[in-house]
Parts: structure tokens; sequence; C-alpha cells
């Protein structure tokens, strides 16, 4: 589902390895954020990125710190 302020809003998942410390797999979940700026001169893309799931209050969070993002000279 879109956000009101994007103009795509893409969920993924990712899987990761620490090589160098743990030796072992992180699974990540993503939201990925395509938001227009300056009358669309220009593109913003902000990652919001947790191993928790997307029904975890880590979210909330994330996407109250993604709104308070905004453009300038628009």
């Amino acid at each position: 589902m879109t956000d009101a302020s994007d103009v795509a809003t893409y969920n993924a998942s990712a899987t990761i390895y620490d090589a160098n410390i743990s030796m072992s797999r992180l699974d990540i979940n993503l939201k990925i954020h395509l938001m227009s700026c300056e009358k669309g001169k220009a593109t913003v893309i902000v990652f919001e990125i947790s191993p928790k799931d997307y029904s975890s209050s880590v979210w909330q969070t994330l996407d109250k710190i993604k709104s308070q993002f905004k453009c300038t000279n628009d």
C-alpha cells in the first residue's frame, strides 16, 4: 500500500550474512519510500530497515521519523 506522501511504497525482505563477527544469517525487512521533491525535479528514496516483523512497534517509530521528512524548495 502506497503511503499518502509517496509516489510509491514497497515492502521487501532480504537475508544478509555477517562474515566478520557472528558468522550467521540475519533476515531483515525493508520499507522503501519513493518521494517526489521540488515539484518533480528531484526524487528521494527513503529506506526503513529492521529485522523485526512489520507488526512490531519499531515500524510505527520509523514511519513517524519518515513522516517528518520535508523536501526543501517545494
